[in-house]
């Protein structure tokens, strides 16, 4: 298959997981060639028919992106540098609203390099977030612009000190979320 697009940036990325909508990506900025610890969001449309992809929008962010993901149900998560996890409304970026962040959820301490939504049907409002201070969230979106914040069910066993590097939720059963640090 040959490669239709590059696009030159130091970014994260997700595709669109809403069916009606999904020839878009989001882009979210991870590094940068200036001193700002700021980064950007941009939407691109990548109907092929039209051409080559067309950005939708562009909106500055107070953090750069570490992880993205893109709920099926029209919600945009990004784990930022700053260890926030920032929610942003691609219907409002779509429209080019000049406010597309719901909300801003502060728990971590260190950046958050994986965001994961659940696959599971009457759960994909869940998404679980991981952070290099060796944190684990799960975080309830039913109210994106008020999110609950929620720990999972502490291990039997000492608390990881080592960063989470990557979270997933279990594709048949809703409550399983597994993740994973560098010591194994």
């Amino acid at each position: 298959m040959p490669i239709h697009t590059i696009f030159d940036s130091s970014s994260v990325l997700a595709w669109s997981r809403e069916s009606v909508h999904s020839r878009y990506i989001a882009l979210g900025t991870k590094d940068s060639d200036s001193f700002s610890d700021g980064g950007t969001l941009s939407l691109y449309d990548l109907d092929f028919c039209l051409g080559s992809p067309s950005a939708v929008c562009s909106v500055p962010t107070s953090s750069r992106f570490a992880s993205l993901a893109w709920s099926p149900i029209g919600l945009l998560a990004g784990g930022m540098l700053s260890g926030e996890v920032s929610i942003y409304s691609p219907t409002k970026l779509r429209s080019n609203d000049p406010n597309p962040l719901l909300s801003t959820i502060s728990k971590h301490t260190a950046p958050v390099p994986c965001l994961h939504f659940n696959p599971n049907q009457g759960s994909h409002h869940l998404l679980a977030s991981c952070s290099h201070d060796a944190s684990c969230y799960v975080i309830s979106l039913e109210r994106p612009d008020s999110p609950s914040v929620f720990t999972p069910a502490p291990p039997s066993n000492p608390p990881p000190t080592a960063p989470v590097l990557q979270c997933a939720w279990n594709s048949k059963v809703a409550h399983i979320l597994a993740s994973a640090n560098g010591q194994g």
